[in-house]
């Protein structure tokens, strides 16, 4: 389960918005009404609405992937706090959320993907985490994008969850797809 008690992966759109909500209600003064610093306060609302309404995140809706089953983040520096950061961004003006592209080998083979996908095989290093280990770290996993892609849901960009996630997965090795 990650830190909201989700089971870490979720299956359908309904259930990751009803989460979103949920998360900013609880990170909002006064739960889901607006506190007395909020009512009328124009930068306020201004700045929790997005400019450019994101587009719609497609999940596949399969079953969440097995604990044992190797995640694969591409590039040597694919988890410095600056690439991460930027990533979070980009999914976020796009989708709405704090997300970062991971692979799963979902049937195990590592080098396979490693080899057939472009976006890790274009990458002399890879760093591998397991499901497992994502979920015990608190972190969410989406079934989005075409399969065996992922997002992991990121709850913000603080530095302390950049070092969990960071944390999660092991030093840079040598991509075994090339």
């Amino acid at each position: 389960m990650d830190r909201s008690g989700h089971k870490g992966t979720i299956r359908d759109v309904s259930e990751f918005l009803s989460i979103l909500i949920s998360e900013a209600r609880a990170r909002s003064p006064g739960g889901d009404r607006p506190g007395p610093e909020q009512v009328g306060s124009r930068a306020t609302l201004t700045t929790a609405v997005p400019a450019v309404m994101p587009s719609l995140l497609v999940l596949r809706g399969e079953d969440p992937p097995d604990d044992a089953a190797v995640v694969v983040r591409g590039g040597e520096h694919g988890l410095d706090d600056d690439v991460l950061r930027r990533t979070a961004e980009r999914t976020f003006e796009d989708y709405g959320f704090h997300g970062v592209s991971v692979f799963v080998a979902l049937d195990g083979a590592v080098e396979r993907l490693c080899a057939e996908v472009d976006e890790v095989r274009r990458y002399g290093q890879v760093r591998l985490s397991t499901v497992g280990r994502l979920r015990q770290a608190g972190f969410t996993l989406l079934s989005a994008g075409r399969t065996p892609h992922f997002d992991i849901a990121l709850p913000d960009l603080a530095g302390t969850t950049l070092g969990h996630l960071r944390a999660a997965f092991g030093p840079p090795t040598a991509n075994p797809g090339r």
